[in-house]
């Protein structure tokens, strides 16, 4: 990579992690006027299978229950969708957007009879897409991004399954559910460049191939 390619690929990086930050700062935003002005903004969630609550849908990974609700899903927020924004530049936007979309949608279909808020579903949407197109990749890059993810979030698969009261647990799988399905829509996207190889090189893999066809013609030559 020379200079000019890495300039552009730490530009890269910091606009992705710039608009990871000022998505979390409206979310932040959101709750403090909410709080402020006593607005019950947290009440337009998704209500399963009430038609009022389809809305709630968009309006869900924006609002949230109080301050520690928003504050836990401060930092995945901004690592992962950073990390995503940077390292999966084609499909990134396309896969939160489903993931908000068919993910919400979901909970409204199958979601217990509650209000169903916060950005939880967006987090493990991006974590799962994450880990499964790391491994589906194997680039430097996407294997690094997967293994923090199961580094630092690794306990978050529990978060699927039903535990603690008033959590929205049917949220975080739908949401992993929905980047799942992504990591395999879009696993033709955002490929890593193949490995450059020189002249002498590609000679090299050339003569392999021709004593390989011969070792199996059963002509056993000489190397």
């Amino acid at each position: 990579m020379n200079e000019d390619e890495r300039e552009k690929d730490l530009e890269a990086l910091k606009r992705s992690f710039l608009f990871s930050l000022s998505f979390t700062a409206l979310l932040w935003i959101v709750r403090l006027l909410e709080t402020a002005s006593n607005l019950p903004l947290s009440s337009y969630g998704i209500r399963p299978k009430e038609w009022i609550g389809l809305p709630g849908i968009l309006f869900s990974p924006l609002l949230h229950g109080d301050m520690l609700h928003l504050f836990s899903n401060t930092p995945p927020l901004i690592l992962l969708g950073g990390g995503l924004l940077y390292l999966y530049r084609e499909s990134s936007l396309r896969v939160a957007i489903i993931v908000v979309l068919l993910g919400g949608f979901l909970v409204w279909l199958f979601g217990r009879p509650a209000n169903h808020i916060g950005a939880s579903g967006l987090i493990y949407g991006m974590g799962f897409f994450i880990f499964i197109s790391g491994v589906q990749r194997r680039s430097p890059g996407s294997i690094a991004l997967a293994l923090i993810v199961v580094f630092l979030y690794g306990g978050m698969v529990w978060g699927v399954f039903p535990q603690e009261r008033g959590v929205s647990w049917e949220g975080h799988l739908f949401g992993a559910l929905s980047g799942s399905l992504c990591a395999f829509w879009f696993r033709r996207l955002d490929l890593p460049p193949p490995p450059d190889f020189g002249e002498d090189d590609e000679d090299d893999l050339d003569d392999d191939d021709d004593w390989e066809a011969a070792y199996r013609r059963g002509e056993h030559p000489e190397r």
